[in-house]
């Protein structure tokens, strides 16, 4: 219990020799043995092993494909490390994410060599003839690593489509690309907003006349302002956020502080302001593409059409600063662009809520009709030929046939239905699901039965 508190709480191994907790623990039961942390840690390892061995039994169950997202981050010591993890959805449909592998990753750190590596931790997994996709940011050496490693996985078991949908673009890194770019232009008044809460956090004396500023101005302000990041874009956001609540109190601190040369005028506050309403939705759709415990592929067209949307919207603005960060973020938008994997338009396919519709509807703001008709029969081709792919595998859990037999097209084959759930059916399902919803709430008001 004392290993399982350790690794779900992060504790250090160290606790287990300090000495007040020894004293409560001998407190408690005199005939406590205690124990070393060299102790501790066999038992940490053993925990270790044991759930290793349970995920590995699980997933040699699987019955689905599995999907990677592989990623390389340096720590502070400029220790390279990289994680592997595996997204499935398991036997009983439920979406699992699961870590892998979080290991240390000596240099060279080349495409080919972080191929090898990664090939190495799937094969330890077992999950070599089971890979679908590998998602990882746009790195260069992330590229020649995802070519190298589907030539080598193709040799495993062949990729659905031979690995056509191998590669998947970190929808969140594009997004951070983009926005990042807008942020090289950003307007003079932001960066005085940065010398302004730089100067103040500079100094213990400052601080404590802001937070006097604080209450004598009465402004709703509570917390501490935030210095930003600047290869972060959304701590710019939090940072301007932050100082917008507290614009009362900064403009009492400009008055007081006859050092502090970074009073913001009238139209430079519009400004600020301008420029965090701006990067606010950036902000949000950023975090429904980073969640974990649901699905993200559904909605990528929706929330892409939404990005495409704002940054029209900032490039026609009345605010030069707002229409030179929109100009250069659309640069970036249009480049990666084409560069999305189809197999997230087929996601829209099988989501009952959009289908063809928000296809047609989606590329219908970006191109011409004539491209908008050449896309779509793309991704419908795509997910025939998918859907094929799967029904003829041998590893499919569909339920055989009668006879071996085929089934007819003019049944409920895949091609009669892309064709039949298409519009209108697919706001005729929406209304249906809504008006069922609707009555179920009733009938559990009803009866009272919320909180069974």
């Amino acid at each position: 219990m004392f290993a399982e508190a350790i690794m779900y709480h992060s504790y250090a191994l160290s606790i287990v020799e300090h000495v007040k907790l020894r004293e409560m623990l001998s407190y408690l039961q005199p005939k406590v043995r205690h124990v070393t942390r060299n102790t501790i840690l066999r038992y940490c390892l053993l925990e270790h092993e044991r759930l290793k061995s349970f995920l590995r039994e699980c997933l040699s169950e699987l019955n689905s494909r599995v999907c990677f997202t592989c990623d390389c981050w340096s720590a502070c010591t400029s220790r390279g490390f990289l994680t592997l993890t595996a997204h499935f959805v398991d036997n009983n449909w439920n979406l699992k994410s699961r870590f892998l592998n979080f290991r240390y990753f000596p240099p060279p750190r080349r495409g080919v060599d972080i191929s090898l590596f990664v090939v190495g931790l799937i094969k330890e997994w077992g999950l070599e003839t089971k890979v679908f996709s590998m998602t990882c940011d746009n790195a260069g050496a992330m590229d020649v690593m995802v070519r190298r490693l589907k030539s080598d996985l193709h040799s495993f078991r062949p990729l659905p489509l031979n690995g056509r949908f191998f590669h998947v673009r970190c929808c969140a890194h594009i997004l951070n690309l983009i926005v990042q770019s807008g942020m090289n232009v950003i307007d003079d008044s932001v960066l005085k907003v940065r010398g302004a809460v730089n100067y103040i956090a500079g100094s213990d004396s400052r601080l404590c006349v802001f937070d006097k500023c604080v209450a004598d101005s009465q402004c709703n302000f509570i917390g501490k302002l935030r210095i930003d990041c600047p290869t972060r874009w959304n701590s710019t956001y939090l940072m301007l956020k932050r100082v917008i609540e507290a614009k009362e109190a900064l403009i009492l601190f400009g008055t007081i502080d006859l050092s502090f040369d970074y009073v913001l005028t009238d139209e430079e506050w519009k400004i600020v302001e301008y420029v965090c309403n701006f990067l606010e939705p950036f902000d949000c759709i950023t975090k429904l593409f980073s969640g974990s415990d649901y699905p993200t592929a559904n909605l990528y067209f929706p929330y892409i059409l939404a990005i495409e949307k704002l940054l029209v919207l900032g490039h026609n603005h009345k605010v030069p600063s707002i229409q030179d960060m929109a100009s250069a973020m659309l640069v970036k938008f249009e480049k990666y662009w084409s560069d999305y994997s189809i197999v997230l338009g087929i996601a829209i396919l099988l989501d009952p809520r959009y289908k063809n519709v928000m296809i047609r509807s989606a590329l219908g703001r970006l191109y011409i009709s004539g491209e908008v008709e050449r896309r779509v029969k793309e991704i419908r081709e795509a997910f025939i030929e998918l859907y094929n792919f799967y029904d003829t595998s041998p590893s499919s859990s569909l339920p055989p046939r009668e006879n071996g037999k085929k089934q007819s097209s003019d049944g409920f084959g895949v091609n009669s239905l892309f064709e039949v759930r298409f519009f209108p059916f697919d706001f005729l399902f929406t209304f249906q699901f809504t008006i069922l919803t609707y009555i179920n709430n009733f009938f559990v008001r009803l009866l009272g039965f919320r909180n069974m």
